[in-house]
């Protein structure tokens, strides 16, 4: 019994593998011949739009950064410093930073021809050996300045001058830090040991604007699936030029940006703290002997803008999308505050159109929206000088 059970069952399968292959398996051959199709179809329309892009990027190279720096844009045209060793030691030292315990960034030591940086401070040039006082500049990435050589940072440019007219009496020391907004300028104020007769600058307002930007762009980015599937295929397969051009060079709507409500209330939160990380500034500075004044910043957008400009703001790896329309609407709102700090008795200076007559003569001082050569540092230096008053 048991055996013709097992014969029958055997039977059965042999039956039911027939007709699976009589019927089932040419099936399923078809369906796997469709499949194979599909995917060399789809491999082909991919090897095909990466031909396309990979022509249309040759046709349309991307300037980043460092292509931008290695073309010696106009600013640099008369720079004596310019030459491939300095953009590459400027390349060298791009990622040079950490967030300190105080909350605010620090650069490394670093010891170079053009750029050298030590105790968190980039060098000052033309520095006396010995100084009764201390002229301590500090601000965002724009006093740091990233973009010239030591000896053509405003707080070089701003040595020279002290030196001419007082000799070895001040010294200045460059703490521009990247990104330095008003607060974290006041935390790095408080790990200062000020003494009588030194003298405080605080020189700012680009990461302010920038702040506000970032804020969006980072509630943007952190739920768009498009940009979380672009960040893995640019780390993966980022040769392609095909997520280049999708990813690198198309991901720049950033819808936040353009909802009016939502970004003035970020600007709203942005102009309190200011106004009130300044003011404490001021505050803790005089408490402890020393002077103190502060300058708002120019920036690219105060006029017009000349050709060369109007390139470099196209330019999404210079000046990102929306940049331009968010930073007129932070100054707006910053503006106001100088004369605020003026009402209290602070002394304050607007320099948002300072470079407005040098630019009008066709002079190219901006190498992204707020960065300058050392022509545009020197003028930057200048008024200053001319504006502090030494006791």
């Amino acid at each position: 019994m048991i055996v013709e059970i097992s014969l029958r069952s055997l039977k059965t399968g042999l039956y039911i593998v027939g007709f699976l292959s009589k019927h089932e398996l040419p099936r399923r051959r078809g369906l796997l011949g469709a499949l194979r199709i599909a995917v060399l179809v789809t491999m082909g329309i991919l090897v095909g739009a990466e031909a396309a892009a990979q022509v249309w990027l040759a046709s349309h190279p991307i300037v980043d950064v460092a292509a931008f720096l290695r073309s010696r844009p106009l600013p640099y045209q008369n720079a004596p410093y310019w030459s491939s060793q300095f953009v590459q030691e400027m390349l060298n030292t791009q990622e040079n930073w950490y967030l300190s315990d105080g909350g605010y960034w620090l650069p490394h030591d670093f010891q170079g021809k053009y750029f050298n940086v030590e105790n968190g401070m980039r060098h000052t040039a033309y520095q006396p050996t010995h100084a009764l006082h201390t002229v301590y500049l500090i601000g965002n990435s724009s006093l740091y300045d990233h973009e010239v050589p030591d000896e053509a940072t405003v707080a070089s440019q701003l040595q020279l001058l002290l030196n001419a007219r007082y000799g070895t009496t001040y010294r200045v020391l460059n703490l521009g830090a990247i990104p330095a907004i008003a607060f974290q300028q006041l935390e790095r104020l408080k790990s200062l040991k000020l003494s009588r007769g030194d003298i405080v600058i605080f020189y700012d307002g680009a990461a302010e604007a920038l702040s506000v930007y970032y804020a969006a762009s980072n509630d943007h980015w952190s739920h768009s699936l498009r940009t979380q599937v672009c960040g893995w295929l640019l780390q993966r397969v980022g040769f392609s030029a095909l997520v280049k051009i999708s990813c690198e060079l198309s991901d720049q709507d950033i819808p936040e940006l353009t909802d009016d409500a939502y970004v003035q209330k970020l600007i709203n939160t942005a102009q309190i703290q200011y106004f009130g990380a300044i003011r404490e500034a001021a505050q803790y500075s005089r408490s402890n002997g020393a002077q103190f004044y502060h300058f708002l910043q120019p920036h690219i957008w105060t006029r017009p803008l000349s050709p060369y400009e109007d390139e470099l703001a196209a330019n999404p790896y210079l000046v990102p999308k929306y940049q331009r329309e968010v930073t007129l609407k932070t100054w707006a709102n910053l503006q106001p505050v100088t004369a605020m700090l003026t009402r209290a008795g602070i002394a304050t200076w607007d320099f948002t159109h300072i470079l407005d007559s040098t630019r009008a003569q066709g002079k190219e001082l901006y190498l992204n929206s707020f960065h300058l050569n050392e022509v545009g540092n020197a003028i930057i230096a200048r008024a200053m000088f001319d504006s502090l008053y030494f006791r």
